[in-house]
Protein backbone atom coordinates (compact mmCIF):
# COMPACT_ATOMS: atom_id res chain seq x y z
CA UNK A 1 0.00 0.00 0.00
CA UNK A 2 0.82 3.75 0.17
CA UNK A 3 2.01 3.48 3.81
CA UNK A 4 4.18 0.10 4.49
CA UNK A 5 4.38 -0.88 7.94
CA UNK A 6 5.82 -3.44 10.04
CA UNK A 7 3.90 -5.73 11.57
CA UNK A 8 5.02 -6.10 15.49
CA UNK A 9 2.71 -8.97 17.75
CA UNK A 10 -0.19 -8.16 15.93
CA UNK A 11 -0.88 -5.21 18.17
CA UNK A 12 0.56 -2.57 16.25
CA UNK A 13 1.86 -1.34 13.03
CA UNK A 14 5.30 0.98 13.01
CA UNK A 15 6.69 2.85 9.86
CA UNK A 16 8.82 5.84 9.52
CA UNK A 17 8.13 6.38 5.43
CA UNK A 18 6.09 9.93 4.31
CA UNK A 19 8.66 11.96 6.67
CA UNK A 20 6.92 10.92 10.05
CA UNK A 21 7.57 8.09 12.74
CA UNK A 22 3.80 6.48 12.77
CA UNK A 23 2.44 3.96 14.81
CA UNK A 24 -0.66 2.84 14.07
CA UNK A 25 -3.09 -0.11 15.73
CA UNK A 26 -4.90 -1.03 12.56
CA UNK A 27 -3.10 -3.48 9.95
CA UNK A 28 -4.05 -0.91 6.61
CA UNK A 29 -1.44 0.16 4.45
CA UNK A 30 -3.86 2.61 2.68
CA UNK A 31 -4.16 4.64 5.50
CA UNK A 32 -1.17 7.23 7.19
CA UNK A 33 -2.68 7.92 10.11
CA UNK A 34 -1.87 6.67 13.65
CA UNK A 35 -2.63 6.73 17.20
CA UNK A 36 0.65 8.54 17.16
CA UNK A 37 3.16 10.18 15.26
CA UNK A 38 6.24 12.40 14.98
CA UNK A 39 8.77 13.84 12.23
CA UNK A 40 12.13 12.54 11.25
CA UNK A 41 14.60 13.67 10.16
CA UNK A 42 14.96 12.14 6.29
CA UNK A 43 11.52 12.19 5.14
CA UNK A 44 12.37 10.12 2.33
CA UNK A 45 13.82 6.87 3.59
CA UNK A 46 12.22 3.74 3.19
CA UNK A 47 10.56 0.99 5.14
CA UNK A 48 13.67 -1.30 5.57
CA UNK A 49 15.83 1.85 6.24
CA UNK A 50 14.81 2.17 9.65
CA UNK A 51 16.31 -0.07 12.74
CA UNK A 52 12.93 -1.07 15.01
CA UNK A 53 13.33 -3.04 18.19
CA UNK A 54 10.77 -4.05 20.35
CA UNK A 55 9.65 -6.36 23.37
CA UNK A 56 6.64 -6.70 25.53
CA UNK A 57 6.56 -6.52 29.09
CA UNK A 58 4.59 -8.34 31.84
CA UNK A 59 1.33 -10.00 30.54
CA UNK A 60 -0.07 -10.07 27.31
CA UNK A 61 -2.00 -7.14 27.17
CA UNK A 62 0.30 -5.09 28.93
CA UNK A 63 2.74 -2.72 27.75
CA UNK A 64 5.11 -2.82 24.37
CA UNK A 65 8.40 -1.01 24.99
CA UNK A 66 9.81 0.39 21.21
CA UNK A 67 13.67 1.19 19.88
CA UNK A 68 13.24 2.88 16.69
CA UNK A 69 16.80 4.70 14.82
CA UNK A 70 15.24 6.03 11.65
CA UNK A 71 17.51 6.55 8.93
CA UNK A 72 20.54 8.93 8.70
CA UNK A 73 19.66 9.86 12.84
CA UNK A 74 21.86 8.97 15.71
CA UNK A 75 19.89 8.95 18.54
CA UNK A 76 17.72 6.42 19.43
CA UNK A 77 13.64 6.88 20.05
CA UNK A 78 12.41 5.01 22.81
CA UNK A 79 8.69 4.73 23.01
CA UNK A 80 6.31 3.12 25.67
CA UNK A 81 2.68 1.56 24.26
CA UNK A 82 0.02 0.37 26.06
CA UNK A 83 -2.50 -2.02 24.72
CA UNK A 84 -5.54 -0.99 26.91
CA UNK A 85 -5.61 2.27 26.07
CA UNK A 86 -3.61 2.61 22.84
CA UNK A 87 -1.76 5.52 23.82
CA UNK A 88 2.20 5.99 22.60
CA UNK A 89 4.68 7.54 25.03
CA UNK A 90 7.82 9.25 24.13
CA UNK A 91 10.18 7.97 27.11
CA UNK A 92 13.90 8.50 26.01
CA UNK A 93 14.80 7.55 29.98
CA UNK A 94 14.06 3.71 29.04
CA UNK A 95 17.71 3.54 26.99
CA UNK A 96 19.00 4.38 30.47
CA UNK A 97 17.92 2.15 32.50
CA UNK A 98 14.53 0.95 32.35
CA UNK A 99 12.74 -1.54 34.89
CA UNK A 100 9.38 -3.04 35.66
CA UNK A 101 7.41 -2.46 38.11
CA UNK A 102 6.03 -5.15 40.81
CA UNK A 103 2.95 -6.51 40.03
CA UNK A 104 3.47 -5.97 35.97
CA UNK A 105 2.41 -2.48 36.95
CA UNK A 106 4.02 -0.88 34.00
CA UNK A 107 8.03 0.54 33.84
CA UNK A 108 9.92 3.28 35.85
CA UNK A 109 12.89 4.96 34.00
CA UNK A 110 14.97 7.65 34.71
CA UNK A 111 12.99 10.56 34.38
CA UNK A 112 9.43 8.94 34.77
CA UNK A 113 7.30 5.94 34.77
CA UNK A 114 4.47 4.51 32.24
CA UNK A 115 1.66 2.16 33.69
CA UNK A 116 -0.62 -0.60 31.97
CA UNK A 117 -3.34 1.08 31.38
CA UNK A 118 -2.18 4.52 30.28
CA UNK A 119 -1.32 6.39 32.84
CA UNK A 120 2.10 8.19 33.36
CA UNK A 121 4.13 10.79 34.27
CA UNK A 122 7.38 12.85 33.19
CA UNK A 123 9.43 14.43 36.17
CA UNK A 124 11.10 17.94 35.56
CA UNK A 125 14.40 18.00 35.59
CA UNK A 126 18.03 16.52 33.86
CA UNK A 127 17.28 12.92 33.72
CA UNK A 128 20.24 12.12 31.20
CA UNK A 129 23.05 9.18 32.25
CA UNK A 130 21.72 8.04 35.09
CA UNK A 131 21.78 4.15 35.43
CA UNK A 132 19.94 1.91 37.96
CA UNK A 133 21.96 1.51 41.24
CA UNK A 134 19.71 -0.33 43.26
CA UNK A 135 15.95 -1.54 43.79
CA UNK A 136 15.13 -2.11 47.97
CA UNK A 137 11.56 -3.53 48.88
CA UNK A 138 10.16 -2.56 51.75
CA UNK A 139 9.08 -5.50 54.56
CA UNK A 140 5.39 -4.51 53.98
CA UNK A 141 5.20 -5.16 50.41
CA UNK A 142 3.80 -2.04 49.59
CA UNK A 143 6.83 0.26 48.39
CA UNK A 144 9.49 -0.37 46.10
CA UNK A 145 12.83 2.22 45.79
CA UNK A 146 14.47 2.42 42.94
CA UNK A 147 18.28 4.28 43.01
CA UNK A 148 19.09 5.79 40.24
CA UNK A 149 23.01 7.19 40.08
CA UNK A 150 24.79 9.30 37.25
CA UNK A 151 28.46 9.29 37.80
CA UNK A 152 29.57 12.20 35.81
CA UNK A 153 28.77 14.56 39.02
CA UNK A 154 27.57 12.10 41.83
CA UNK A 155 23.76 12.61 42.01
CA UNK A 156 21.68 10.10 43.50
CA UNK A 157 17.65 10.17 42.13
CA UNK A 158 15.48 8.03 44.26
CA UNK A 159 12.13 6.83 42.94
CA UNK A 160 9.73 5.41 45.49
CA UNK A 161 6.37 3.50 44.14
CA UNK A 162 3.57 2.74 46.03
CA UNK A 163 1.59 -0.30 45.25
CA UNK A 164 -1.71 0.87 46.50
CA UNK A 165 -1.40 4.15 45.23
CA UNK A 166 0.47 2.93 41.63
CA UNK A 167 2.54 5.93 41.70
CA UNK A 168 5.92 7.37 42.09
CA UNK A 169 6.44 9.87 44.66
CA UNK A 170 8.26 12.84 43.94
CA UNK A 171 12.09 12.30 43.88
CA UNK A 172 14.55 12.85 46.13
CA UNK A 173 17.93 14.46 44.38
CA UNK A 174 20.94 13.98 46.36
CA UNK A 175 24.63 13.52 46.38
CA UNK A 176 24.42 10.43 49.23
CA UNK A 177 21.97 9.14 51.47
CA UNK A 178 21.96 6.31 54.55
CA UNK A 179 19.00 4.29 54.98
CA UNK A 180 18.94 2.87 58.68
CA UNK A 181 17.66 -0.20 60.21
CA UNK A 182 13.96 1.43 61.46
CA UNK A 183 13.47 3.16 57.83
CA UNK A 184 15.04 6.52 58.74
CA UNK A 185 17.17 7.75 55.83
CA UNK A 186 19.39 10.64 55.86
CA UNK A 187 20.19 12.92 52.73
CA UNK A 188 22.94 14.94 51.87
CA UNK A 189 23.39 17.45 49.40
CA UNK A 190 26.67 18.61 48.44
CA UNK A 191 26.66 22.63 47.77
CA UNK A 192 28.30 24.54 44.32
CA UNK A 193 30.04 27.01 46.97
CA UNK A 194 32.85 25.92 49.94
CA UNK A 195 31.21 25.99 53.24
CA UNK A 196 31.34 24.96 56.80
CA UNK A 197 27.77 23.88 56.97
CA UNK A 198 26.39 20.83 55.33
CA UNK A 199 22.60 21.09 55.74
CA UNK A 200 21.01 17.39 55.92
CA UNK A 201 17.41 16.19 55.59
CA UNK A 202 15.86 12.97 57.76
CA UNK A 203 13.13 11.21 56.01
CA UNK A 204 10.79 8.44 57.54
CA UNK A 205 10.39 6.08 54.96
CA UNK A 206 8.73 2.36 54.93
CA UNK A 207 12.07 0.65 53.93
CA UNK A 208 12.99 -0.63 57.78
CA UNK A 209 15.08 -3.88 58.19
CA UNK A 210 13.37 -7.35 57.88
CA UNK A 211 14.65 -7.53 61.64
CA UNK A 212 13.12 -4.12 62.63
CA UNK A 213 9.68 -4.95 61.09
CA UNK A 214 9.64 -8.54 63.06
CA UNK A 215 9.62 -6.52 66.18
CA UNK A 216 6.81 -4.31 65.51
CA UNK A 217 3.94 -4.73 67.95
CA UNK A 218 1.16 -6.53 66.72
CA UNK A 219 -2.56 -5.59 67.75
CA UNK A 220 -3.55 -9.03 67.22
CA UNK A 221 -6.41 -8.43 64.94
CA UNK A 222 -7.74 -10.19 62.47
CA UNK A 223 -6.01 -8.17 59.59
CA UNK A 224 -2.90 -7.87 61.18
CA UNK A 225 -3.37 -12.20 61.36
CA UNK A 226 -3.20 -11.89 57.54
CA UNK A 227 -0.33 -10.09 56.93
CA UNK A 228 0.31 -7.04 55.45
CA UNK A 229 1.90 -7.91 51.88
CA UNK A 230 -1.17 -10.15 51.81
CA UNK A 231 -3.09 -6.97 52.31
CA UNK A 232 -1.31 -4.37 50.18
CA UNK A 233 -1.90 -6.79 47.38
CA UNK A 234 -5.06 -6.91 48.15
CA UNK A 235 -6.11 -3.25 48.58
CA UNK A 236 -4.39 -2.49 45.20
CA UNK A 237 -6.28 -5.05 43.45
CA UNK A 238 -9.42 -3.53 44.85
CA UNK A 239 -8.82 0.61 43.85
CA UNK A 240 -7.51 -0.79 40.62
CA UNK A 241 -11.27 -1.91 40.13
CA UNK A 242 -12.19 1.45 41.49
CA UNK A 243 -10.13 3.54 39.60
CA UNK A 244 -11.08 1.60 36.12
CA UNK A 245 -14.63 2.15 36.56
CA UNK A 246 -14.20 6.02 37.53
CA UNK A 247 -12.95 5.69 34.08
CA UNK A 248 -14.13 8.68 31.63
CA UNK A 249 -13.91 7.16 28.38
CA UNK A 250 -14.21 3.35 29.03
CA UNK A 251 -13.29 0.48 26.13
CA UNK A 252 -13.97 -2.75 25.97
CA UNK A 253 -10.27 -3.70 27.34
CA UNK A 254 -11.79 -1.78 30.63
CA UNK A 255 -14.40 -3.84 31.06
CA UNK A 256 -12.66 -6.30 30.82
CA UNK A 257 -9.73 -5.87 32.88
CA UNK A 258 -12.35 -4.83 35.42
CA UNK A 259 -13.79 -8.70 35.59
CA UNK A 260 -10.62 -9.79 35.45
CA UNK A 261 -9.39 -8.13 38.52
CA UNK A 262 -12.39 -8.48 40.59
CA UNK A 263 -12.47 -11.97 39.66
CA UNK A 264 -8.93 -12.73 40.78
CA UNK A 265 -9.63 -10.38 43.90
CA UNK A 266 -12.18 -12.98 45.28
CA UNK A 267 -10.50 -15.56 44.76
CA UNK A 268 -6.98 -15.00 45.46
CA UNK A 269 -7.92 -13.18 49.02
CA UNK A 270 -9.86 -15.10 51.39
CA UNK A 271 -9.99 -12.33 53.89
CA UNK A 272 -12.17 -9.79 51.30
CA UNK A 273 -15.79 -10.90 52.79
CA UNK A 274 -14.43 -10.58 56.78
CA UNK A 275 -16.05 -7.17 58.40
CA UNK A 276 -12.51 -5.82 59.47
CA UNK A 277 -11.97 -5.42 55.73
CA UNK A 278 -15.47 -3.94 54.77
CA UNK A 279 -16.50 -6.87 53.44
CA UNK A 280 -15.22 -5.77 49.87
CA UNK A 281 -15.82 -9.39 48.60
CA UNK A 282 -19.74 -7.84 48.53
CA UNK A 283 -18.49 -4.99 46.83
CA UNK A 284 -16.40 -6.42 44.67
CA UNK A 285 -19.09 -9.24 43.62
CA UNK A 286 -21.41 -6.57 42.48
CA UNK A 287 -18.91 -4.64 40.36
CA UNK A 288 -18.29 -7.95 39.01
CA UNK A 289 -21.62 -8.60 37.94
CA UNK A 290 -22.38 -5.06 36.72
CA UNK A 291 -19.07 -5.01 34.67
CA UNK A 292 -21.00 -7.89 32.86
CA UNK A 293 -23.88 -6.70 32.15
CA UNK A 294 -22.05 -3.65 30.34
CA UNK A 295 -20.16 -5.87 28.04
CA UNK A 296 -23.01 -7.63 27.18
CA UNK A 297 -24.11 -4.86 25.65
CA UNK A 298 -20.90 -2.67 25.13
CA UNK A 299 -20.67 -4.55 21.64
CA UNK A 300 -23.79 -3.25 20.71
CA UNK A 301 -23.32 -0.03 21.23
CA UNK A 302 -19.63 0.05 19.80
CA UNK A 303 -20.83 -1.05 16.91
CA UNK A 304 -23.75 1.79 16.33
CA UNK A 305 -21.32 4.29 17.40
CA UNK A 306 -19.16 3.38 14.54
CA UNK A 307 -22.00 2.77 12.37
CA UNK A 308 -22.70 6.36 13.16
CA UNK A 309 -18.89 7.63 12.63
CA UNK A 310 -19.48 6.09 9.12
CA UNK A 311 -22.49 8.15 8.02
CA UNK A 312 -21.41 11.55 9.86
CA UNK A 313 -18.07 10.77 7.04
CA UNK A 314 -19.82 10.37 4.15
CA UNK A 315 -22.63 12.63 4.43
CA UNK A 316 -19.92 15.06 5.30
CA UNK A 317 -18.51 14.54 2.42
CA UNK A 318 -21.05 14.65 0.81
CA UNK A 319 -21.76 18.16 1.95
CA UNK A 320 -18.78 19.20 1.13
CA UNK A 321 -18.64 17.39 -2.82
CA UNK A 322 -22.06 20.05 -2.80
CA UNK A 323 -21.20 22.82 -1.69
CA UNK A 324 -17.98 23.25 -3.82
CA UNK A 325 -20.77 22.73 -7.56
CA UNK A 326 -23.56 25.18 -5.75
CA UNK A 327 -20.59 28.42 -6.33
CA UNK A 328 -23.50 29.54 -8.42
CA UNK A 329 -21.88 32.48 -9.46
CA UNK A 330 -21.13 31.25 -13.10
CA UNK A 331 -23.92 29.44 -13.79
CA UNK A 332 -25.43 30.33 -17.19
CA UNK A 333 -28.23 28.42 -17.49
CA UNK A 334 -31.70 27.70 -14.79
CA UNK A 335 -31.04 24.08 -15.27
CA UNK A 336 -27.97 24.30 -13.40
CA UNK A 337 -30.21 26.45 -11.12
CA UNK A 338 -33.07 23.72 -10.81
CA UNK A 339 -30.27 21.07 -10.47
CA UNK A 340 -28.35 22.71 -7.39
CA UNK A 341 -31.61 24.07 -5.23
CA UNK A 342 -32.92 20.81 -5.77
CA UNK A 343 -29.96 18.83 -4.58
CA UNK A 344 -29.74 21.19 -1.74
CA UNK A 345 -33.15 20.78 -0.45
CA UNK A 346 -32.93 16.99 -0.70
CA UNK A 347 -29.97 17.20 1.14
CA UNK A 348 -31.05 19.26 3.80
CA UNK A 349 -33.90 16.53 4.03
CA UNK A 350 -31.34 13.69 4.27
CA UNK A 351 -29.35 15.50 7.36
CA UNK A 352 -32.46 16.13 9.01
CA UNK A 353 -33.05 11.97 8.93
CA UNK A 354 -29.73 11.31 10.17
CA UNK A 355 -30.25 13.10 12.99
CA UNK A 356 -32.58 10.23 14.23
CA UNK A 357 -29.42 8.02 14.16
CA UNK A 358 -28.26 6.98 17.79
CA UNK A 359 -25.10 8.01 18.65
CA UNK A 360 -24.12 10.42 15.87
CA UNK A 361 -22.49 13.79 16.34
CA UNK A 362 -25.28 15.85 15.91
CA UNK A 363 -23.89 19.57 16.93
CA UNK A 364 -21.70 18.51 13.65
CA UNK A 365 -25.22 17.54 11.67
CA UNK A 366 -26.69 20.63 12.88
CA UNK A 367 -23.55 22.76 11.41
CA UNK A 368 -23.40 20.72 8.21
CA UNK A 369 -27.56 21.78 8.13
CA UNK A 370 -26.66 25.47 8.54
CA UNK A 371 -23.75 25.34 5.91
CA UNK A 372 -26.05 23.85 3.60
CA UNK A 373 -29.22 26.44 4.38
CA UNK A 374 -26.59 28.83 3.70
CA UNK A 375 -25.44 27.68 0.27
CA UNK A 376 -29.23 27.57 -0.82
CA UNK A 377 -30.04 31.38 -0.21
CA UNK A 378 -27.27 32.48 -1.85
CA UNK A 379 -27.71 30.15 -4.74
CA UNK A 380 -31.61 31.29 -4.29
CA UNK A 381 -30.23 35.10 -4.51
CA UNK A 382 -28.29 34.31 -7.61
CA UNK A 383 -31.25 32.66 -9.23
CA UNK A 384 -33.00 35.57 -8.93
CA UNK A 385 -30.72 37.79 -10.42
CA UNK A 386 -30.51 35.43 -13.62
CA UNK A 387 -33.94 35.36 -13.81
CA UNK A 388 -34.62 38.72 -14.09
CA UNK A 389 -32.28 39.28 -16.96
CA UNK A 390 -35.23 37.98 -19.37
CA UNK A 391 -35.73 34.86 -21.52
CA UNK A 392 -34.47 32.69 -18.39
CA UNK A 393 -37.02 30.14 -19.14
CA UNK A 394 -35.89 29.75 -23.17
CA UNK A 395 -33.83 26.70 -22.51
CA UNK A 396 -36.08 25.10 -20.56
CA UNK A 397 -39.48 25.43 -22.85
CA UNK A 398 -37.20 24.19 -25.26
CA UNK A 399 -36.39 21.18 -23.25
CA UNK A 400 -39.62 20.37 -22.46
CA UNK A 401 -40.81 20.77 -26.25
CA UNK A 402 -38.20 18.77 -27.50
CA UNK A 403 -39.05 16.18 -24.93
CA UNK A 404 -42.87 16.23 -25.66
CA UNK A 405 -42.18 16.10 -29.64
CA UNK A 406 -39.32 12.70 -28.92
CA UNK A 407 -42.80 11.05 -27.80
CA UNK A 408 -44.41 10.24 -30.83
CA UNK A 409 -41.28 8.37 -32.67
CA UNK A 410 -41.12 6.03 -29.49
CA UNK A 411 -42.24 2.47 -29.86
CA UNK A 412 -41.92 1.23 -26.58
CA UNK A 413 -43.49 2.04 -22.88
CA UNK A 414 -40.11 1.77 -21.45
CA UNK A 415 -38.50 4.51 -23.81
CA UNK A 416 -41.31 6.75 -23.00
CA UNK A 417 -40.83 6.09 -19.40
CA UNK A 418 -37.55 7.37 -19.54
CA UNK A 419 -38.48 10.57 -21.11
CA UNK A 420 -41.50 10.69 -18.73
CA UNK A 421 -38.89 10.94 -15.76
CA UNK A 422 -36.72 13.41 -17.20
CA UNK A 423 -40.33 15.92 -17.78
CA UNK A 424 -40.57 15.33 -14.07
CA UNK A 425 -37.82 16.38 -13.17
CA UNK A 426 -38.08 19.48 -15.07
CA UNK A 427 -41.32 20.17 -13.36
CA UNK A 428 -40.31 19.47 -9.63
CA UNK A 429 -37.39 21.90 -10.67
CA UNK A 430 -39.63 24.59 -11.82
CA UNK A 431 -42.09 23.99 -9.06
CA UNK A 432 -39.67 24.45 -6.55
CA UNK A 433 -38.21 27.63 -8.46
CA UNK A 434 -42.09 29.26 -8.16
CA UNK A 435 -41.95 28.17 -4.30
CA UNK A 436 -38.64 29.99 -3.58
CA UNK A 437 -39.37 33.03 -5.69
CA UNK A 438 -42.87 33.21 -4.24
CA UNK A 439 -41.04 33.27 -0.64
CA UNK A 440 -38.06 35.78 -1.36
CA UNK A 441 -38.70 39.55 -0.45
CA UNK A 442 -38.10 41.60 -3.56
CA UNK A 443 -38.22 44.81 -3.23
CA UNK A 444 -38.87 45.97 -7.03
CA UNK A 445 -42.41 44.84 -7.69
CA UNK A 446 -41.79 44.96 -11.40
CA UNK A 447 -39.16 42.68 -11.37
CA UNK A 448 -40.73 40.50 -9.09
CA UNK A 449 -44.30 40.58 -11.11
CA UNK A 450 -42.03 40.02 -14.47
CA UNK A 451 -40.43 36.49 -12.68
CA UNK A 452 -43.68 35.20 -11.45
CA UNK A 453 -45.24 35.50 -14.98
CA UNK A 454 -42.23 34.03 -16.66
CA UNK A 455 -42.44 30.99 -14.12
CA UNK A 456 -46.43 30.87 -14.89
CA UNK A 457 -45.83 30.73 -18.45
CA UNK A 458 -42.80 28.03 -18.42
CA UNK A 459 -45.17 25.68 -15.97
CA UNK A 460 -47.57 26.43 -18.88
CA UNK A 461 -45.50 24.77 -21.53
CA UNK A 462 -44.03 22.26 -19.18
CA UNK A 463 -47.25 20.77 -17.93
CA UNK A 464 -48.50 20.92 -21.90
CA UNK A 465 -45.39 18.80 -22.07
CA UNK A 466 -45.80 16.45 -19.41
CA UNK A 467 -49.70 16.14 -20.47
CA UNK A 468 -48.22 14.51 -23.88
CA UNK A 469 -45.99 12.45 -22.61
CA UNK A 470 -47.93 10.82 -20.00
CA UNK A 471 -50.97 10.21 -22.77
CA UNK A 472 -48.52 8.65 -24.96
CA UNK A 473 -47.12 6.64 -22.18
CA UNK A 474 -51.07 5.54 -21.25
CA UNK A 475 -51.41 4.57 -24.89
CA UNK A 476 -48.36 2.73 -25.56
CA UNK A 477 -49.10 0.65 -22.07
CA UNK A 478 -52.17 -0.07 -22.94
CA UNK A 479 -51.02 -1.39 -26.39
CA UNK A 480 -48.92 -3.87 -24.75
CA UNK A 481 -50.91 -4.68 -21.79
CA UNK A 482 -53.16 -5.92 -23.90
CA UNK A 483 -51.21 -7.87 -26.32
CA UNK A 484 -49.17 -9.11 -22.94
CA UNK A 485 -52.68 -9.83 -21.36
CA UNK A 486 -53.97 -11.90 -24.46
CA UNK A 487 -51.33 -14.40 -23.62
CA UNK A 488 -51.23 -14.43 -19.85
CA UNK A 489 -55.43 -15.19 -20.75
CA UNK A 490 -54.25 -18.03 -22.95
CA UNK A 491 -51.88 -19.58 -20.41
CA UNK A 492 -54.32 -19.49 -17.58
CA UNK A 493 -57.11 -21.00 -19.82
CA UNK A 494 -54.58 -23.79 -20.26
CA UNK A 495 -53.45 -23.64 -16.03
CA UNK A 496 -57.20 -24.09 -15.36
CA UNK A 497 -57.82 -27.28 -18.06
CA UNK A 498 -54.47 -28.67 -16.24
CA UNK A 499 -55.97 -27.87 -12.75
CA UNK A 500 -59.84 -29.63 -13.55
CA UNK A 501 -57.68 -32.56 -15.06
CA UNK A 502 -55.75 -32.53 -11.60
CA UNK A 503 -58.61 -32.41 -9.17
CA UNK A 504 -59.64 -35.91 -8.63
CA UNK A 505 -61.00 -35.34 -5.26
CA UNK A 506 -63.11 -32.15 -3.16
CA UNK A 507 -59.84 -31.77 -1.06
CA UNK A 508 -58.36 -31.39 -4.25
CA UNK A 509 -60.25 -28.75 -5.97
CA UNK A 510 -59.66 -26.63 -2.98
CA UNK A 511 -56.31 -26.67 -3.20
CA UNK A 512 -56.54 -25.76 -6.93
CA UNK A 513 -59.17 -22.84 -6.82
CA UNK A 514 -56.59 -21.14 -4.08
CA UNK A 515 -53.66 -21.42 -6.50
CA UNK A 516 -55.67 -20.43 -9.49
CA UNK A 517 -57.11 -17.49 -7.85
CA UNK A 518 -53.69 -16.28 -6.67
CA UNK A 519 -52.54 -16.54 -10.33
CA UNK A 520 -55.35 -14.57 -11.30
CA UNK A 521 -54.52 -11.26 -8.30
CA UNK A 522 -51.52 -11.51 -9.71
CA UNK A 523 -52.70 -10.24 -12.92
CA UNK A 524 -54.97 -7.82 -11.53
CA UNK A 525 -52.27 -6.00 -10.08
CA UNK A 526 -50.12 -5.96 -13.32
CA UNK A 527 -52.76 -4.83 -15.39
CA UNK A 528 -54.84 -2.32 -12.98
CA UNK A 529 -53.98 0.30 -15.12
CA UNK A 530 -56.08 -0.29 -17.70
CA UNK A 531 -60.21 -0.87 -16.86
CA UNK A 532 -61.36 -3.00 -19.88
CA UNK A 533 -58.49 -5.52 -18.71
CA UNK A 534 -60.30 -5.52 -14.95
CA UNK A 535 -63.46 -6.37 -15.84
CA UNK A 536 -61.75 -9.49 -18.05
CA UNK A 537 -60.35 -10.71 -15.29
CA UNK A 538 -63.60 -10.16 -13.11
CA UNK A 539 -65.71 -12.31 -16.00
CA UNK A 540 -62.45 -14.69 -15.63
CA UNK A 541 -62.70 -14.91 -12.22
CA UNK A 542 -66.36 -16.16 -12.24
CA UNK A 543 -65.31 -18.58 -14.81
CA UNK A 544 -62.93 -19.97 -12.85
CA UNK A 545 -64.80 -20.16 -9.65
CA UNK A 546 -67.72 -21.68 -11.63
CA UNK A 547 -65.99 -24.62 -13.57
CA UNK A 548 -63.87 -25.70 -10.31
CA UNK A 549 -67.03 -25.59 -8.36
CA UNK A 550 -68.67 -27.37 -10.99
CA UNK A 551 -65.71 -30.00 -10.94
CA UNK A 552 -66.32 -30.31 -7.00
CA UNK A 553 -70.01 -30.81 -6.96
CA UNK A 554 -69.50 -33.80 -9.89
CA UNK A 555 -66.43 -35.34 -7.57
CA UNK A 556 -68.86 -35.13 -4.85
CA UNK A 557 -71.62 -36.66 -6.56
CA UNK A 558 -69.62 -39.61 -7.61
CA UNK A 559 -68.66 -40.13 -4.06
CA UNK A 560 -71.69 -40.13 -2.52
CA UNK A 561 -72.63 -42.63 -5.50
CA UNK A 562 -70.04 -44.92 -4.82
CA UNK A 563 -70.82 -44.94 -0.83
CA UNK A 564 -73.86 -45.94 -1.67
CA UNK A 565 -72.89 -48.90 -3.63
CA UNK A 566 -70.92 -49.72 -1.04
CA UNK A 567 -73.19 -49.90 1.23
CA UNK A 568 -75.72 -51.88 -0.39
CA UNK A 569 -72.69 -54.72 -1.71
CA UNK A 570 -71.93 -54.37 2.27
CA UNK A 571 -75.72 -55.40 2.95
CA UNK A 572 -75.81 -58.04 0.96
CA UNK A 573 -72.92 -59.60 2.28
CA UNK A 574 -73.93 -59.23 5.55
CA UNK A 575 -77.49 -60.68 4.96
CA UNK A 576 -75.33 -63.84 3.36
CA UNK A 577 -73.64 -64.15 6.10
CA UNK A 578 -76.83 -63.97 8.39
CA UNK A 579 -79.06 -67.20 6.10
CA UNK A 580 -75.34 -69.53 6.46
CA UNK A 581 -75.33 -68.68 10.29
CA UNK A 582 -79.51 -69.57 10.55
CA UNK A 583 -78.25 -72.61 8.43
CA UNK A 584 -75.52 -74.39 10.13
CA UNK A 585 -78.12 -73.64 13.88
CA UNK A 586 -80.66 -75.60 12.42
CA UNK A 587 -78.45 -78.24 11.17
Amino acid sequence: GRHPHYNLLDTLFVETVGGTLTIKVENNTEVGQGVHDEPVDDPNQSLDDARIFFAPIGKPGGLVLLKILPFRETAWRYLVFDTRSQTVVRADGIGQGCRSLPEDHGVVFPGGYVLVGGAHKKFDGDASDYVLERELRSPNGEDVLYVYYRASDGTYVLYSYNLIDKAVATPITCHGYSLFADGRMVVMRASSEPTRVHPMQVWRTPFTSAEHAASAPNDGSYLAKVGNADLVRGLSDALSVARLAGVDAPRRSTFDDILALATRAIDQYYWLGHADAGDLKTALADVKATAKLVLDEYDKVVALEAEARRVLAEVTALVAERLRNARSEGFTSVDLFLDTLTGLRALRGELITKAEIRFIDKPRLAALETEVAAAFDRVTVDCVAFLAKGNAFGELVVRADTLASQVAELATAVEVKAVREQIDKVATGVDLLGNVIGALKIDDTTKRTTILENITDAFGRVNRARATIEGRHRELAAKEGRAEFGAQVKLLTQSVASALAQCDTPQRCDQELTRLLVQLEELEGRFADIDELTTELAVKREEIVEAVGARKQLLAAERQRRAANLQKAASRILEGVARRAANLATS
